[in-house]
């Protein structure tokens, strides 16, 4: 099978499964939201950085360095699993040991036990990494695909059972571990590997060397990824926590999905042609300039229909969000394309690169992050779009250095948001002159989608139907 075949087929099977797992992830975010407070998603908001911060440094870092090595060795598997799983009860452990700390520094005595709660079962995750690495390696996203759907349904189906029974911020967790749980359960019925545990580190002195700047690349971006949620809850609140997070989550629901599909493909997809710089290239002019096709008008269309959004989906006590929607749907289609660029880095064995960028982006986010808070949740949001646009912009000229890429190869990648702009705009202005016009929500967010809608598909069948073809074809 061609690679060509090869990732077209992941594209599909990842596509499919996002798909599904997207619908069911939108569907019960919108309903638990509506049940939920802000306070109990602030209160889950902060618990989850610290966790995040174990599989960011664990998880990630190692299932990268194993389908870059494009093999699974014996020894490897079974040093790493228990290396992650030693991180994992160890980091627990001392999180755990900091619980009462860190509810008093945000003045909520319930995050202590939830913390306690978060520690048992995160350990789980270390169970993951052989089997993701094998499906990523054999770019068999079928199995994966299946997997990730069924545990998306069951976490879905939880979570609505437990949020409308009462459970209030509880119900978050046990989504969590339904999915984490039945995840890892079905990853490992499609691993054919059986690992068990090797406190021997010698087989990894090559795995260990690049892994440490992929985790020391995921750390930092675990800085800037979520450091906000840190300052904003301890600045501003608890519930104000929870509006800007709700706001944050709703807009990256398409990225999120998305952003793992590109993650598990592209990263496969250019580690097989490693060795050759052109194909990478080829693959990432090709990759980048489809992907600004599809998700600008998305994004850029969920920015232009925020807050009827936030007011028919999930109620008018999260009203607050729309503004933080809109903004953040912004900036996710540009964290994509940072995205497929930090794989072409990593493929073409640029960790280096690859954390040099990702500082920049960290940086400048942060810094912005600090002044935007002393104004409010909205000026937060305002202030990390302006640092991150800041830190793109410096990227984009480090990877036209090293890709070699043309300034026409740029203008096409970013062409679509030009286009899609101008639908925000037309928007806009339908809003404005409807405002005097006695329509409801419901109708108002109907006749937006079908402005927008129909200007996406004027403007793509005049400027890039052609484009659209050729990238289709084979190379």
């Amino acid at each position: 099978m061609s690679l060509k075949t090869q990732v077209l087929s992941g594209l599909k099977w990842s596509a499919l499964s996002k798909l599904i797992a997207q619908l069911f992830s939108w569907v019960s975010t919108f309903l638990v939201i509506r049940v939920l407070t802000p306070e109990d998603y602030g209160l889950m908001a902060i618990v989850s950085v610290f966790f995040t911060f174990i599989t960011i440094f664990t998880v990630n870092g190692f299932v990268t360095s194993l389908v870059q090595s494009q093999k699974l060795e014996k020894d490897v598997c079974n040093q790493i699993f228990t290396l992650s799983l030693s991180l994992y009860i160890f980091i627990s452990i001392v999180i755990s040991y900091f619980a009462q700390n860190i509810a008093s520094f945000y003045e909520n005595e319930q995050i202590e036990n939830v913390i306690y709660a978060m520690a048992l079962i995160t350990p789980l995750n270390s169970f993951c990494i052989i089997p993701n690495a094998y499906l990523n390696i054999e770019m068999n996203f079928k199995a994966k695909a299946i997997c990730e759907s069924i545990a998306a349904f069951c976490s879905a189906i939880v979570a609505l059972s437990f949020a409308y029974s009462g459970s209030g911020y509880w119900a978050l967790f046990y989504a969590l571990v339904a999915e984490l749980s039945i995840r890892t359960i079905l990853l490992n019925l499609t691993n054919s590997y059986s690992y068990r545990l090797d406190a021997r580190l010698n087989a990894l002195k090559n795995i260990l060397s690049f892994s440490f700047k992929i985790q020391l690349n995921q750390l930092i971006w675990f800085s800037y990824n979520k450091l906000d949620t840190l300052i904003v809850g301890k600045y501003l609140g608890i519930q104000q926590l929870g509006i800007y997070n709700v706001g944050v989550e709703i807009a990256s629901l398409p990225m999120t999905k998305a952003s793992a599909l590109l993650n598990q493909v592209g990263l496969s997809a250019f580690s097989k042609v490693n060795t050759d710089f052109h194909a990478c290239r080829y693959y990432l002019e090709r990759a980048i300039k489809l992907l600004s096709l599809i998700i600008f008008p998305v994004f850029v269309g969920i920015s232009s229909i925020a807050e009827e959004l936030v007011l028919v989906f999930i109620g008018s006590k999260w009203v607050e969000a729309g503004a933080i929607i809109a903004v953040f749907s912004l900036i996710f289609p540009f964290r994509m394309i940072n995205s497929v660029i930090h794989n072409f880095l990593i493929a073409i064995n640029q960790p280096t690169l690859a954390v040099q960028n990702t500082f920049i982006i960290c940086f400048s986010v942060i810094v912005a992050i600090l002044i935007g808070v002393q104004y409010g949740i909205f000026y937060t949001a305002i202030a990390w779009m302006t640092g991150f646009c800041l830190a793109f912009l410096v990227i984009i000229i480090r990877t036209k250095k090293h890709s070699k890429v043309k300034f026409s190869t740029l203008f096409c990648w970013f062409s679509p948001f030009i286009v899609s702009l101008l639908m925000w705009l037309l928007v806009w202005l339908t809003e404005i002159l409807l405002s005097n016009k006695d329509i409801s929500i419901i109708y108002m967010l109907g006749i937006k989608i079908l402005v927008g809608g129909l200007f996406i598909v004027a403007a793509y069948s005049l400027l890039y139907r052609n484009d659209i073809k050729n990238l289709l074809k084979k190379k």
